[in-house]
């Protein structure tokens, strides 16, 4: 998470990951089993501000991680600030995201939600792959990333250990999907 985030997808997303293997459990009498856990983390594990004035309290800061293992699935937060401000002001997130460019396939999941592609192009993660955003910021995209073969139309596209999803609420699709994928 970061200031400037969209917060409808942060704890939605949570909900959605930390309720897979308890809802179905719970419904069939189960004892629940959650398959994921969660952590909101931020530049310095501060309070994450999102564009709505809504405030998320973090877990942690994303700093104090060296590296990422193979169970572990790094999401970025849909841009809800203007995107070139955010790009802006957050050289270190885009700095520590470019570790994950030499991850090798089976290594760290990576996905993004909406215009949170732009962090993970910026950051070199994108290049010479298969992404998608929101089309309204397509052209923008296009202009500054090139080297990455954006497809606007899709609502997720997946190229190696990267995922992305398109609009604003497709956060739920792709969550389902990662779900689905990895339980």
């Amino acid at each position: 998470g970061f200031n400037g985030a969209l917060a409808s997808a942060i704890p939605g997303m949570i909900d959605l990951f930390r309720l897979a293997g308890v809802t179905w459990a719970r419904i069939h009498g189960e004892q629940p089993t959650a398959w994921f856990r969660t952590r909101l983390l931020t530049e310095d594990g501060e309070p994450c501000r999102c564009i709505n004035g809504v405030t998320l309290l973090a877990d942690g800061s994303w700093q104090d991680i060296d590296e990422l293992g193979a169970d572990d699935l790094l999401i970025i937060a849909t841009i809800g600030a203007p995107i070139d401000e955010v790009l802006q002001t957050k050289p270190l997130l885009i700095q520590w995201l470019s570790k994950f460019q030499t991850a090798t396939p089976g290594d760290v999941r990576v996905a993004s939600n909406c215009t949170g592609a732009f962090l993970l192009a910026e950051a070199g993660l994108l290049d010479d792959k298969t992404a998608t955003t929101h089309w309204g910021f397509s052209q923008q995209f296009r202009h500054h990333y090139p080297q990455v073969k954006l497809n606007e139309r899709e609502l997720i596209t997946r190229d190696g250990n990267i995922f992305c999803a398109g609009g604003g609420t497709a956060w739920r699709d792709l969550t389902i999907l990662l779900v689905e994928r990895y339980c």
